[in-house]
């Protein structure tokens, strides 16, 4: 009940962000508003038809997967909301409301996999990337050249001490900075484009130990469960779970985020 009242509350979050399209951004904007409406109205397998509908025709944003998500929640379509929210993250990873549906619809997933433990470090470099998309990220790298840019024109243009000095510290704060937050924005968008991950969306599927329909059984998933993608081979894709389980799964079985 609790998730029903928080996609209820949640469901105009934010404005609509799209991205290039065949559609005008008038015509998206206006379906995205009647989805929104036949949501409000229970009509959720229609308003599921019209987010569908704008997807394909070449838009995305955070609100839309969202917005699509809490459709197939509503339809229970665990694994398809799953996947939904995973990828209104993945283009706005501070999307705090994104996040707290995606807990509570993983709530739903029968597989309880534990992570292998990590250093420390890499779970403070995971939360520092996630503060920004690729977009935050890349204006910030953007800042730092600008940065760069004054310092240089101040070392090269100034004779007084301090301010030569003051472009000194300019230009190894620029130049630092957008290396790092550059780099950052570059590995998102790589993420983006080939994030090497999937949501299980059949009910019970049987890993096979090879990419063969004969090949033994290891162990049993389940619908809503997120894999590691680490190789293909045909119509199998090798998955790595969260706890190292690795085996072969037919790419029907799942959707790739």
């Amino acid at each position: 009940m609790r998730l029903v009242l928080i996609i209820s509350i949640f469901l105009l979050s934010g404005p609509m962000r799209l991205a290039a399209s065949e559609l005008s951004l008038k015509e998206a904007l206006d379906s995205f508003k009647a989805a929104n409406e036949l949501y409000q109205d229970s009509e959720f397998r229609a308003a599921l038809f019209r987010y569908r509908s704008i997807l394909e025709k070449g838009f995305e944003s955070a609100d839309l997967y969202f917005n699509l998500g809490n459709a197939h929640y509503k339809l229970e379509n665990y694994a398809m909301s799953i996947w939904s929210y995973e990828k209104s993250l993945m283009l706005e990873p501070g999307f705090s409301e994104a996040k707290t549906n995606l807990e509570l619809a993983n709530k739903s997933v029968v597989d309880k996999v534990q992570d292998l433990p990590r250093i420390v470090w890499w779970h403070y470099w995971q939360r520092l990337k996630s503060i920004f998309g690729v977009g935050g990220w890349t204006t910030l790298s953007i800042i730092m050249l600008w940065l760069l840019a004054a310092g240089g024109f101040l070392l090269l243009t100034q004779k007084i001490h301090i301010l030569k000095r003051i472009g000194v510290y300019l230009v190894i704060f620029g130049f630092s900075g957008a290396i790092f937050t550059g780099g950052i924005a570059i590995n998102k968008k790589m993420h983006l484009n080939n994030p090497n991950a999937a949501i299980i969306t059949s009910s019970n599927v049987y890993v096979k130990s090879a990419p063969e329909e004969n090949s033994a059984d290891l162990y049993v998933i389940h619908s809503g469960l997120k894999v590691a993608l680490t190789d293909e081979i045909g119509d199998w894709l090798k998955i790595q779970l969260a706890d190292g389980k690795t085996g072969w799964v037919l790419k029907k079985e799942m959707k790739g985020l």
